[in-house]
Formats: C-alpha cells, structure tokens, sequence
C-alpha cells in the first residue's frame, strides 16, 4: 500500500548556505588561493551535477569549490577548479564580454540582493539578479538579468549593447578578477588543467538595478542573506556542474525534481555574512514558488490563470499554514498572497517570477 503524506516539510528543501567571513587585510586579487587571507576560510560543499540526485551519477565529478569573504565594500570569491581525465580545459576568449560559456571552459557566479520596492511595500526578489562568467585566461563576462529567460527577460551587458545610453548597456565599474593554471595544460584536445580563480565584486556594481548604471540607491543590506548560486560549464553548456542544485516544484511530474536551469534565482542557494542566518520567510516563499510553477502549468494547460487554488496541482499539505488569496488582472497577469497564521509573514508573487516580501502590509488578506 503507497504510504499517504500527512505533512510537509518546507525546511526539507531549505537550500544550501555559506557564510563569508569578514576580512580586515588587504587582498590583492592575484589568483592565489592559498594566501593568508583565505587559509582559514573554509571551502564550500563541493559541486555535484546541476540537477542534484536527479542527474548523471557523481562518481566521475572533479572537485570543484569556492571561499567566500567580504569587507565593507566589496565580497570576494576564490575558486578551484580540477581537472577530469579526457576533458579539456578551453580557453580561447580574449575580449571581455563575450559568451564564454559558448566555447570555453567556464565558472559562473549568480547574485540576487533583495530590491525595495519604490512604494516601500517590501522587498523585491527574483529580478534583476548579476551574472559574472570567467574562462582560465581572465577573460570576465558581466550581465544583469532583469528577469529570468523563462519570464521574458534580457540580458543586459557590454555584450548586446555598447551604449551607455542604451536600455540594455550594464557594465561594472569596481570589479577585479585574476586567474591561475596551476597544473596541466590549456586547449589540450585530452587533458585538462587546475585552475583557480579570484573576484572582488564591488557591493555597488552588486546593487546597481537596469535603469541605473553608475550609482546605487541603496547600500545592499548585509543582515538579510543573499541568494547565490555558482555553476562550472564544460563542453558548451553540455556539463553543468553547481555549488547548490535547481530544484523546483514540477507539477507536471507532481514531484520536486532539478532542472538543468541556472535562470532559476528562487533555487539558488544563500549567502549570509559573519553567522548563519536561517530565512524565516522561506516556508512562504516556497508555497509562493510552488503556485507560480502551478499557475504556469495551468495557463498552458487551460489557457488561463486560475484564482481557485485548490485545482492548482501542489505539494500536498504546503497551504496548509498559510491564507492564500488570488487576485486575477487581465488573462495574463495575477498576483497571489500567502500570509502566515501569525499574520507575521506575507509573501507575493506575480505571474513573471517577482517576489515580494511584503513588510507595509495593508492588502484585504492581512486584515481577514
């Protein structure tokens, strides 16, 4: 007899988190990861396949793994890459922004601080998130994303626009990087090589939004963790490996499972400073993610979004902590709530992946 589920448990899938020390010395970013700064740093969970245990078995996976650190201004990252027998290490980009993992040997960085809102209803996550790509000879790649591809986002960058005054220019200004082969060799058709790499990510490049290339409206706060998420590309995007798998709710499968997505900014693992800081939010978050990937499925499969969650396919049990209210606009916009019992925690999500954590909360369903 199949066993019946009776609760759930949204912390089971509470992703992955490292917390980055705070740093007093001067780092000089040289690709040397073995520095003094970085020597009692510990080194993060090692990467496994895109797709968690869902993906190609990990035996054969090399090591790959990154420190973090931050000051006042800047989080720095360092990384190693190793080799794999028969898999070469590529590296023929040599200007920056280009689509490095297109052709070459690849470790990427995704990084989403929460935006407040210009009403000051909350905070905004999900949206406008950075991207940093880097192959073994230094050659860097920075875009801004304002919403994931799935959603209808662009790419914003040096790459699709080389005018400032051009909607989708984003460019960084504090940013440095260097990288290392320590052994092995580069563009060997067979062997690959150890490699590492260094970043110091200015937090003002970090907290620039699309309309605003130069100067940030606001500090990133340091309290409330970051979502991040690291990738290794090999073969032309044929090989993914990352720190935190991307798992979401499937509800055409009726299961969680990962997807080989790295646009998937609610998936992401997080960052939080000095001590490990556990989201209180994340239970409602998840529902909320839960009824954006249902109300996808229901749009393809009906033609329509649904105000009626109880004919949204779910994980069983995860509403049952929450108040959730669905308000329809036009056919191709809704906005749902889900609130707490405490009426402590309210959670919006749209149609197009935005997320709000909403701390001004005047809505009809806070004051049910």
């Amino acid at each position: 007899m199949a066993s019946v589920v009776t609760s759930f448990d949204p912390y089971a899938w509470y992703p992955r988190q490292y917390v980055a020390q705070r740093v007093t010395q001067h780092l000089v970013i040289d690709g040397d990861v073995e520095k003094e700064a970085w020597r009692s740093v510990p080194w993060s969970d090692a990467f496994g396949d895109i797709q968690g245990k869902d993906g190609p078995s990990p035996a054969d996976i090399p090591l790959t793994a990154f420190k973090a650190l931050y000051d006042d201004t800047h989080l720095y990252i360092c990384a190693v890459l190793h080799p794999k027998d028969g898999l070469p290490t590529e590296a023929h980009f040599t200007e920056r922004n280009q689509p490095i993992y297109q052709k070459d040997s690849d470790f990427e960085v995704f990084i989403q601080v929460g935006y407040p809102n210009e009403d000051g209803s909350g905070t905004t996550w999900n949206h406008d998130y950075k991207e940093l790509e880097i192959n073994a000879i230094n050659t860097p790649w920075n875009l801004l994303m304002d919403k994931p591809y799935w959603d209808g986002g662009q790419e914003h960058s040096g790459r699709v626009a080389s005018d400032p005054a051009d909607p989708l220019y984003y460019e960084v200004y504090h940013q440095e990087t260097a990288t290392r082969v320590l052994s092995g060799q580069l563009n060997h058709p067979t062997h690959g090589a150890l490699w590492t790499v260094e970043m110091k990510l200015a937090f003002s490049d970090l907290w620039v939004q699309k309309s605003d290339t130069t100067t940030p409206t606001h500090q990133p706060s340091l309290s409330v963790p970051w979502r991040i998420n690291f990738s290794r590309v090999e073969k032309q995007g044929a090989i993914n490996w990352t720190w935190q798998p991307q798992y979401r709710w499937d509800p055409q499968q009726n299961q969680f499972r990962g997807f080989v997505d790295m646009h998937l900014p609610d998936a992401w693992g997080y960052l939080s400073f000095d001590q490990p800081i556990i989201d209180s939010t994340w239970p409602a978050q998840l529902a909320a993610m839960c009824i954006y990937y249902a109300q996808r499925h229901h749009q393809e499969a009906n033609g329509e979004f649904t105000k009626d969650v109880n004919i949204l396919i779910l994980p069983p049990h995860i509403m049952d902590d929450f108040r959730v209210d669905i308000q329809l606009g036009d056919p191709d916009h809704y906005v749902a709530s889900i609130v707490d019992a405490t009426g402590n925690v309210h959670v919006q999500i749209r149609q197009d992946r935005r997320l709000t954590i909403v701390t001004n909360r005047t809505s009809a369903i806070d004051q049910q």
